[in-house]
């Protein structure tokens, strides 16, 4: 909680409300929902209490926290804000009700986000922060990686991210496709560096500067599981099997 309230002021911060139009208000982001659209192994609903393992369909509210397995993964959707979700093996999240603007929470471990195009002349502002970043976008796809220090390395697969640190230390940064970043606990984002992997790599654990798999169990390409078939996503490289919305 302490964490999401120095977001919330970074938020909310007159700058960064004129840098991020159409943020929009806590009374807005409370409410939205969640569906599970895809699921591999264990994924449960760790609060509110009690805990509860969830299944394929199972719909969610702001507020709720999740964990996945450690040999799971799941993809969650929000629907009214064309946003999609991959969670990772041992990955923890929180979906955020209580920061303006704020779809999700990543405490620990690895998420993949991919969001379609909203309509409308002044779309909502879809963020995703972590415990050393603050993450905006306008329909892309990337993948973040929080460690259990809460460092963040963030890579880009389409479109464009701003990356902010919570704290505000250094100005934020522009991640094309292509480029990563990371941003230490504490530390302001390092300068864009390209990272040469796919979708479907991060999604198998390949991390930028890692020809091999990251020690993350349950990432064998072969295991499909309920996760949408064999089939992978156009542009995303191979191995990316994905269920519920489409890439941009």
């Amino acid at each position: 909680m302490k964490r999401l309230i120095v977001a919330l002021a970074v938020i909310l911060g007159a700058t960064v409300l004129g840098a991020l139009p159409g943020v929009e208000t806590e009374t807005e982001s409370a409410g939205l929902t969640y569906e599970v659209t895809a699921l591999k192994g264990k994924l449960l609903r760790e609060a509110p209490v009690p805990e509860e393992r969830l299944a394929l369909g199972s719909i969610l509210r702001s507020g709720a926290v999740l964990r996945t397995g450690w040999w799971a993964s799941a993809e969650i959707s929000c629907s009214a804000r064309s946003a999609h979700f991959k969670l990772e093996p041992s990955t923890r999240v929180r979906l955020t009700d209580d920061v303006p603007g704020v779809l999700l929470d990543l405490e620990k471990g690895r998420v993949r986000a991919w969001f379609d195009t909203l309509g409308g002349e002044s779309p909502s502002e879809r963020l995703v922060t972590t415990p050393s970043a603050v993450l905006a976008v306008r329909g892309t796809e990337y993948g973040v990686s929080v460690s259990k220090r809460g460092d963040t390395t963030i890579v880009v697969f389409s479109g464009v991210v701003e990356v902010r640190d919570l704290a505000r230390l250094k100005d934020p940064v522009r991640l094309q496709a292509g480029m990563h970043c990371a941003v230490p606990r504490g530390e302001g984002p390092s300068s864009p560096m390209a990272h040469g992997i796919t979708a479907g790599d991060f999604d198998r654990g390949v991390m930028p500067g890692n020809s091999g798999y990251a020690a993350s169990p349950g990432m064998d390409s072969g295991s499909q599981g309920q996760m949408g078939g064999s089939g992978s996503m156009p542009g995303s490289g191979g191995g990316g099997s994905m269920g519920g919305g489409r890439r941009p």
